[in-house]
């Protein structure tokens, strides 16, 4: 039940990252988390203003392409698309 619990914790990830929903995004990591990155690691208030900016900057969804679990391991291949349309755009 563990494999799928961690499976569900990743997937709200996505969706909170998508609806660029940083209190969601917080309240899926442990209060002491370390965030592992480009530009180096740190808690949640070092890496907060660094996913702001690209949520902004690059106006980004993720979309899970695979999802696999064994234990408390995931991995997920995701597809990126690159700067969503906006709502008033006439493409949309």
């Amino acid at each position: 039940m563990e494999t799928e619990a961690n499976k569900t914790l990743v997937r709200a990830y996505v969706e909170a990252f998508n609806r660029f929903d940083m209190a969601a995004r917080r309240e899926l990591f442990a209060a002491d988390a370390r965030v592992y990155g480009v530009l180096g690691y740190g808690g949640l208030d070092d890496v907060e203003p660094i996913w702001r900016e690209l949520h902004e900057g690059m106006n980004t969804d993720l979309e899970i392409l695979d999802i696999a679990a064994e234990g408390r391991n995931v991995v997920v291949r995701l597809k990126r698309a690159l700067f969503r349309l906006l709502s008033w755009s006439r493409w949309s």
